[in-house]
């Protein structure tokens, strides 16, 4: 792909004089897309599972997630999206990358969302209004599927949510409180 005077080192790169900054993130997430369209053929016939497995893997391809090492875990850059999409070293909190992956799913149909587990955040992705996140149609009066968790921060693997489950049993959360924490979290909550 070739890379235009809009990018730096391969990152995009933000006009410092355009007052419109959400217009130039959004554009910066469109053209992550035709990135990963690029990368990915037949994205489009994949299930929401593998769509959204993709989307991780190339965020973490392409350093567009976490932190290289905790010692910058506390540096006041890492809190802000547009530095973590155009900066080569790329720092970015959980939190942050968490909305990076949200921002790019979404602009792939896929209904993502943050969900704000004690002490971390996770992105859950959920699937599609009468089908499986591997594309099945559901059978009649078959329960809806639980959502997939995904940890972009730390991983490009699906979180199971058993290991979610036992990480809250450990932090001595109930197990009846479980499933509101184990939900999407308002943007109240997460800021």
């Amino acid at each position: 792909m070739e890379i235009s005077s809009r990018y730096n080192n391969g990152r995009p790169r933000l006009n410092k004089s355009c007052t419109d900054l959400n217009k130039q993130i959004s554009d910066l997430f469109d053209d992550l897309v035709k990135r990963l369209y690029s990368e990915c053929p037949g994205l489009d016939q994949l299930s929401s599972r593998k769509k959204a497995l993709a989307a991780v893997s190339f965020l973490r391809k392409y350093n567009l997630t976490g932190i290289p090492t905790e010692l910058a875990y506390r540096d006041l850059q890492n809190n802000y999206i547009s530095i973590a999409l155009q900066d080569t070293e790329h720092p970015s909190l959980p939190l942050i990358s968490v909305a990076i992956f949200c921002a790019l799913v979404q602009r792939l149909g896929l209904d993502a969302r943050c969900c704000g587990i004690p002490n971390h955040v996770h992105a859950m992705v959920f699937p599609p209004v009468g089908e499986t996140l591997d594309g099945r149609p559901l059978l009649r009066r078959e329960i809806p599927p639980q959502p997939m968790y995904l940890d972009p921060y730390r991983s490009e693997e699906e979180v199971p949510l058993p290991s979610l489950r036992k990480m809250l049993s450990q932090w001595g959360i109930q197990t009846m409180q479980h499933s509101q924490f184990l939900a999407d979290s308002s943007t109240t909550n997460v800021v």
